[in-house]
């Protein structure tokens, strides 16, 4: 069920790995993450947002968006040459790694589902790898080693997060322009989806509870027995949308399209 969920999810991302490749896209080695990123400051682009991301050669990140909404956290670069960022309060807090690829000036981040997630320039380099830049203590990561050694580059800050908490988080990011999509079952309690495009998906027992959906695009989806309590679908377009047994307690549905 999960597999199948992801595998639908990548069909509906924007772009993918392979589409990239295509277009002449170069995957960068671990080793040259690690040169191109410590102590460099990027500006990453991806659903909607802009931030700007400073990376501490001792595996600290710090982050400003355009709302000036600020957050810290830490980054290494795996033994499967992914760049993997944890911050405190973004992205739920759960660590998440992105295979890198150059394309012309800009990288660009794909999840491992191959789903293009973010995409980032360099703003101010902090020039190239150093042997022995050592991570803060605090983080458990040892010192960095060149890629020609045994042992990983930087070991692991903590245990990746479990497999349906990065699920759900690549769920979360890519249902809000996910026509057709299979979503049954899938965890969105909470989740901003205002002006979503979730025409005819496959909602069947999701749970919506306490989601916004202003304005959002429902038409022929299937909702059979989704959980919607709470959830605010004011000026939702629900034309042919199947709500049999959904749970609409305390659900907002000013200005509705074609309520059922």
């Amino acid at each position: 069920m999960l597999l199948a969920l992801i595998l639908t999810l990548s069909a509906c991302g924007t772009e993918n790995i392979n589409k990239a490749v295509a277009n002449g896209a170069t995957a960068i080695s671990g080793h040259d993450l690690r040169a191109l990123l410590s102590g460099s400051t990027i500006k990453s682009e991806g659903y909607g947002e802009e931030a700007h991301i400073t990376f501490s050669n001792n595996g600290r990140l710090s982050a400003t968006n355009l709302d000036k909404e600020k957050d810290t956290g830490t980054w290494q670069v795996d033994d499967q040459d992914r760049l993997c960022l944890k911050f405190r309060k973004w992205g739920q807090g759960d660590k998440i790694c992105y295979r890198v690829y150059k394309e012309g000036k800009e990288y660009k981040q794909f999840n491992d589902s191959g789903i293009l997630a973010y995409t980032f320039t360099i703003l101010t380099s902090g020039g190239t790898f150093k042997e022995g830049i050592s991570f803060d203590n605090s983080t458990g990561a040892k010192a960095a080693t060149p890629d020609n050694k045994k042992s990983p580059a930087v070991t692991e800050i903590q245990q990746p997060p479990d497999a349906p908490a990065d699920i759900n988080f690549i769920i979360r990011q890519n249902a809000h322009d996910c026509p057709g999509c299979n979503l049954a079952r899938a965890q969105l309690a909470g989740a901003d989806l205002n002006d979503a495009n979730l025409a005819g998906a496959n909602l069947v027992y999701a749970d919506l509870s306490g989601s916004s959906l202003r304005q959002a695009n429902l038409r022929g989806a299937n909702l059979y027995r989704a959980n919607l309590q709470g959830a605010d679908l004011s000026g939702a377009d629900l034309t042919g949308a199947n709500l049999t047994e959904a749970d609409l307690k305390g659900t907002i549905l000013n200005g509705v399209i074609g309520r059922p």
